[in-house]
């Protein structure tokens, strides 16, 4: 993949305050950093593909902000990586239990011993959301019960959408992987960010929503920082109490939530919704149509 995004990554984490929410005791040497990292787009060409692609969003949502230091903290492994490649092999030979979440945690774990990765990224998509009829954000209609967490400051900017991952990234020498399978020859295939995609099973419906999204949704680069501190804020807040002073600091004026990327595989919450296709064109018109109106 173009690394724009490992660049951009790059700049940011290893400049001067990097580890300041790591404890004393467990400085960079000894451990992997861990962080949530906010990924915008500067352009986007909608489209009605039914799945996601991973080559679309390395070339679109390229503009990384680091949120903050997250949980876990890896300790750097002291298995050596021949027998961490050898136990790995292992574990994905063992399909039948391939399902089984102790078994993907042993994958997750011997990956990283081998891989040795120089960091591991929690990535987030953040955009401009639009409201139906309704008043609330479109991606709401793909949860069954509505209740995603999301806040509201005030009203005079957009609304703010976030579909975040707690599923890592492993970045290794300017290149990211999200895993590993075997070829038929049994070797060790280390795979990229279209493995993500495909793993994460999400609706056709919410796919072709998605891809839909055009450059009028994009946050602006002057505020982007911001926002991904309103983010990473929220996420950290939700963990401790919050003073009046952070509330004033970090306020946005306008509606803001996070989100799962809705999948049949949390069918308890989210549901495929038939969106309509058209919609997207229905906005993207009635938005030139206001613009021309402006003009005039």
């Amino acid at each position: 993949m173009e690394n724009q995004i490992v660049a951009k990554f790059e700049r940011q984490a290893f400049d001067n305050r990097r580890y300041v929410a790591y404890p004393e005791d467990k400085m960079p040497s000894r451990y992997i950093p861990s962080m949530r990292v906010y990924f915008f787009a500067d352009s986007m060409q909608p489209d009605t593909s039914a799945f996601l692609s991973g080559e679309k969003i390395a070339k679109c949502w390229t503009d990384a902000y680091i949120g903050a230091v997250c949980d876990p903290i890896y300790r750097k492994p002291k298995l050596a990586p021949s027998q961490a490649k050898d136990s790995l092999r292992m574990c994905l030979k063992n399909r039948f239990a391939s399902g089984n979440t102790l078994i993907q945690n042993q994958i997750w774990r011997f990956l990283i011993a081998f891989l040795r990765p120089d960091a591991i990224l929690y990535p987030a998509f953040v955009y401009y959301s639009v409201l139906d009829s309704t008043g609330v954000p479109i991606e709401w209609n793909w949860c069954k019960m509505k209740v995603v967490p999301f806040w509201q400051d005030g009203t005079s900017e957009p609304p703010v959408a976030c579909l975040e991952s707690r599923r890592g990234w492993l970045l290794k020498d300017g290149s990211i992987y999200t895993g590993a399978m075997l070829d038929v020859r049994d070797s060790l295939v280390l795979l990229g960010i279209q493995a993500y995609m495909d793993s994460l099973r999400v609706y056709p419906s919410f796919a072709r929503y998605f891809n839909g999204l055009d450059t009028g949704q994009c946050i602006p680069s002057s505020i982007r920082s911001r926002i991904a501190s309103i983010l990473a804020w929220r996420e950290d807040s939700a963990q401790r109490r919050v003073t009046r002073k952070e509330r004033r600091k970090f306020r946005y004026g306008g509606l803001y939530f996070l989100m799962g990327f809705p999948s049949p595989d949390w069918s308890v919450v989210y549901e495929d919704y038939p969106f309509p296709v058209g919609y997207l064109v229905k906005l993207a018109e009635e938005k030139v149509q206001k613009e021309e109106k402006d003009e005039k």
